[in-house]
């Protein structure tokens, strides 16, 4: 395997979600002269080994999502953590113990805050002041002048995707990544939230999907001349079958997992979400936006900023308002702004100066206790001797003591293989993913006055 030293190694999940966002940091650090390589959790089978001075990653909630990092490059000293889901369920926000704060050694790494309130409750849980910093949230520099010029434009999309561009298109942001978990995600959800809390989230996403896609059946057959495009939640994409079946039944319903979200958003007439963070892309670009809550959501489970917003929540109401494209005020203006900080410039360029400070600097580092370096040395250790015994696997298989161990562990790398090769190709960035994007954003990056 080729081996790499690199400035910042940023880490994603899902490269629609993320890959633009990161691509904004990757563009200005280069700028600035440092040398940037991307990593996807979805990779199975890595080409390079990484030797990062400083790791970017997706999110760091406790322990056991450093032990990966720790494995694959060592106890790094260096690290941040832009904790890309940070609107998480009032519950969650009250507790100091829930899966959604971050504890443990994550606690020492910078974490890149959305805004006020992810600060409070992240510092109240442990993390020191000074490692919870308020930047506000990256996606949202797209949205601006004058990358909101490369927006692709609702008549190029309309051509790539085949979708009439005359008609008005009411697009739906999918929040039901539980209705359809894979292997790994249950059993991680099950680790963090319990068996309880899981199989509620399950029901209320199936219950609310079954509704909503009811309501769009009838929308569909009433307005025919009106299209509704249906984006899947990453975990959700290419997975439903009542999807397939809605699509193939009605030339007007699109599902279209592509592009990130911005491209849909700033294209569409009409925003309707369920429980998405994606509302506040919408209420950027200013566009009509409708919550759908065919069920109510416990409010443990709800998301403060909804408690008290404007919802849709029955049929009638769905279909006397779907023609309507009037902007209404859906949203508790001093709630919204509490979570989310929209600074006057750039949220990029804030994240690049400290993560250039993390880099150059030793104030940012992290501390390791006595017991921290023995515990994630464990790991290093382990994954060295599995590393060494791997040739002589065949011979383990054949030794009557050893055969069921190494049957057990086998079975359970091939689920996890099986489950990364199946999000593979909608998740890990090609390098033409990677230069489309770069080509539309590298002048602006380039041509800012810092």
């Amino acid at each position: 395997m080729q081996t790499k030293k690199v400035d910042f190694l940023i880490r994603y999940e899902h490269k629609v979600r993320d890959l633009e966002s990161i691509m904004l940091l990757r563009t200005e650090l280069e700028r600035r002269g440092y040398s940037v390589a991307f990593v996807c959790n979805y990779e199975y089978e890595r080409k390079i080994k990484y030797h990062p001075k400083v790791l970017v990653s997706p999110a760091i909630y406790n322990d056991g999502n450093l032990l990966g990092d720790i494995k694959n490059y060592g106890i790094i000293r260096k690290i941040a953590n832009l904790l890309w889901e940070q609107l998480i369920g009032v519950k969650d926000e009250e507790s100091t113990s829930c899966s959604h704060n971050v504890i443990g050694t994550g606690q020492k790494a910078i974490t890149l805050c959305w805004g006020q309130q992810t600060q409070d409750r992240i510092v109240r849980g442990g993390v020191p002041k000074k490692n919870a910093v308020i930047v506000g949230q990256l996606n949202l520099d797209l949205l601006k002048a004058p990358f909101s010029d490369t927006l692709i434009s609702k008549e190029n999309l309309a051509v790539r995707y085949n979708i009439d561009s005359t008609k008005k298109w009411l697009f739906f942001i999918s929040s039901f990544a539980y209705s359809e978990l894979d292997p790994i995600q249950k059993a991680g959800y099950l680790r963090d939230i319990g068996e309880k809390d899981l199989n509620y989230m399950i029901d209320i996403s199936n219950n609310s999907r079954r509704e909503i896609l009811k309501w769009f059946e009838e929308a569909l057959q009433m307005y025919p001349d009106r299209i509704i495009i249906y984006r899947p939640h990453p975990d959700e994409a290419n997975k439903s079958q009542v999807l397939k079946e809605m699509e193939a039944k009605y030339p007007n319903f699109r599902v279209i997992s592509e592009l990130a979200l911005k491209h849909w958003l700033n294209a569409s007439d009409k925003v309707y979400n369920w429980y998405s963070t994606g509302l506040v892309d919408a209420k950027v670009l200013d566009k009509p936006f409708r919550i759908l809550r065919p069920y109510t959501i416990d409010r443990d489970f709800d998301y403060r900023i909804y408690l008290d917003a404007k919802k849709i929540t029955n049929r009638q109401e769905f279909l006397d308002d779907f023609d309507s494209l009037e902007k209404l005020e859906v949203l508790n203006e001093k709630t919204f702004n509490y979570y989310y900080y929209i600074p006057k410039h750039y949220t990029y360029l804030g994240v690049c100066d400290i993560l250039e400070d993390i880099l150059n600097t030793n104030k940012y580092d992290i501390h390791y206790s006595l017991n921290e370096y023995v515990k994630f040395g464990k790991v290093i250790m382990k994954a060295k001797i599995l590393s060494f015994l791997k040739p002589l696997l065949p011979l383990f298989r054949i030794i009557p003591i050893l055969k069921g161990k190494v049957q057990e562990r086998e079975n359970k790398v091939n689920v996890i293989v099986e489950t990364l090769k199946q999000g593979y190709e909608k998740n890990v960035a090609t390098e033409a993913d990677i230069q489309e994007i770069y080509k539309r954003i590298k002048p602006i990056v380039y041509g800012q006055k810092v």
